[in-house]
């Protein structure tokens, strides 16, 4: 494990073998099978198990994940953390088809550990072990953008609810930028939220909220004003306000992010 990388666990994308972790029964690497196109761990049957000691200085809530894939029917996995006392965090990871990332937090003292994850009701894959502080999931980010976004979001059928990769649904790639942006990217230049630094966390999220709006704001512009009876919605309100939160022009004149954004009541027709 290379200074100041988030990660307790060594070796644990599986790149190229095994190295640090104990195995039992038939668990094996497997390469070019990972969650990230490298290796991977196969755990095939009963009494198939990886384990790994490690150490933390610090005590709170620590970010435990695993990112997982059934060989062929949908199961779970054992993931266990104990220590000189025994067992204090038991885990049964869901397993499906695809390669998905579980995480769970979970609050350790500072001490001496030993991770463990084994076969449990069906053969699996898995890949990028971690127990790492994380200041913020990718989830908890997209979460508070949205809220932040409100209904302007959730009229236009932006939702935080992921689909297999795209764990944060629509907001996943704005994650992405977000992330790149305040250099939380490991040493291959891929966005990883472990790199997220505490202090960074509003910057992170003002970036994400940026793209969701310049999104938003290309979703809107392709809608039209309409009537309905007596109610005349003009939608192209909502596309001017998000043009100047965006910083582009409106009405012909320059904006900035940030700038004051009147609001107005939607009317019907000939009344106030």
């Amino acid at each position: 494990m290379s200074m100041g990388h988030p990660n307790r666990l060594y070796n644990a994308d599986f790149a190229r073998d095994l190295t640090r972790w104990g195995v039992e029964g038939a668990a094996a690497f497997v390469p070019d099978e990972g969650y990230r196109e490298l290796g991977a761990v196969s755990l095939p049957s009963p009494g198939s198990m990886i384990s790994q000691p490690f150490s933390l200085g610090l005590g709170r809530a620590y970010m435990v994940e695993v990112a997982v894939k059934a060989a062929a029917t949908a199961g779970s996995i054992t993931l266990s953390i104990g220590n000189s006392s025994g067992v204090i965090f038991l885990w049964a990871v869901p397993v499906g088809t695809d390669w998905t990332l579980a995480a769970q937090r979970v609050g350790l003292p500072w001490g001496d550990y030993v991770l463990s994850l084994g076969h449990d009701d069906t053969a699996v894959y898995l890949d990028d072990v971690s127990v790492a502080w994380v200041a913020k999931t990718r989830l908890e980010l997209a979460t508070d953008v949205a809220e932040r976004l409100g209904a302007v979001a959730v009229r236009a059928g932006f939702s935080t609810d992921g689909v297999e990769q795209n764990q944060e649904g629509a907001y996943s790639a704005a994650v992405d930028e977000g992330l790149r942006a305040v250099g939380a990217v490991d040493r291959a230049g891929r966005v990883d939220v472990r790199y997220l630094d505490e202090g960074l966390v509003t910057a992170c999220l003002d970036q994400i909220e940026l793209s969701m709006l310049k999104r938003l704001q290309r979703f809107w512009m392709t809608q039209t004003n309409y009537a309905l009876g007596p109610r005349t919605e003009y939608v192209n309100q909502i596309n001017a306000s998000l043009l100047a939160l965006t910083g582009a022009a409106v009405g012909g004149r320059s904006s900035t992010v940030g700038r004051n954004v009147k609001t107005r009541r939607l009317f019907h027709e000939n009344k106030l």
